[in-house]
């Protein structure tokens, strides 16, 4: 693997606990879902899946912006599991869903009850790519990223390369699970990104990817993007 730095500029944000991170993102997502209700296109938002979003899911469904017809709102990845199972990132967001009033269609799902699963991975690129092609626009994503430097199910150089010119792919992840996930492809034409990043075993990840480390794959995968923001607590603030 090249180890030559990937010059990306990043603004990063600081909050004094998960709490205050979780406060500002939600409000973040506010702001994109009433901004998307003044455009007349249709707007796409990307989540992230994993744990460190529930408690954002929990203020939205707690406290609900109402969705315009307009909005889409879809997952960087999902585990190739029963749609019904606790690991599925989709079946987390439902109850936040629902309370934003989402219709059926609004929320892109990844149908994992397709096999194999790289004809889910297609699928799921091709609910994106026609969004997409019908002149849905993507202004705001969120991305989170694994101890191991890992973000969205990309966790290596390999996975990045496998990705070129996909919507999404189809990965063995590390832990023995399967996934699929979005590419630096969909990555790239997402307006603004920001990494949500919390707690102190993010502590070296986050170190190489603000040098821009191509070792891990976090900053392979936004190395095009327009607009990357990177928002975490202080426990994961890297030691100087």
């Amino acid at each position: 693997m090249a180890t030559h730095p990937i010059k990306i500029p990043m603004e990063i944000r600081v909050f004094s606990d998960p709490d205050a991170l979780a406060d500002a993102i939600t409000e973040r997502i506010r702001g994109e879902i009433a901004a998307a209700a003044s455009c007349s296109s249709p707007q796409g938002i990307m989540l992230s899946g994993g744990s460190t979003p529930l408690a954002v899911f929990k203020r939205l469904e707690e406290a609900p912006p109402k969705a315009p017809s307009n909005l889409h709102l879809f997952m960087s990845d999902d585990r190739y599991v029963d749609m019904n199972s606790d690991e599925f990132n989709y079946q987390n967001a439902t109850p936040m869903f629902n309370a934003m009033g989402l219709e059926p269609g609004q929320a892109l799902k990844v149908q994992t009850d397709i096999e194999p699963k790289e004809a889910c991975a297609t699928e799921y690129g091709q609910q994106l790519e026609s969004f997409v092609a019908k002149g849905g626009e993507l202004p705001f994503g969120i991305l989170g990223m694994g101890g191991d430097g890992h973000t969205a199910s990309l966790f290596s150089a390999e996975h990045i390369e496998a990705a070129k010119g996909k919507w999404a792919i189809a990965v063995d992840r590390p832990d023995g699970r399967q996934g699929i996930s979005l590419t630096p492809h969909v990555f790239n034409q997402i307006g603004s990104i920001v990494f949500l990043i919390a707690g102190a075993g993010k502590k070296p990840a986050l170190k190489q990817l603000l040098e821009g480390s191509s070792e891990i794959a976090a900053p392979l995968a936004v190395a095009n993007c327009q607009n990357v923001e990177i928002w975490i607590d202080e426990a994961a603030q890297p030691d100087v």
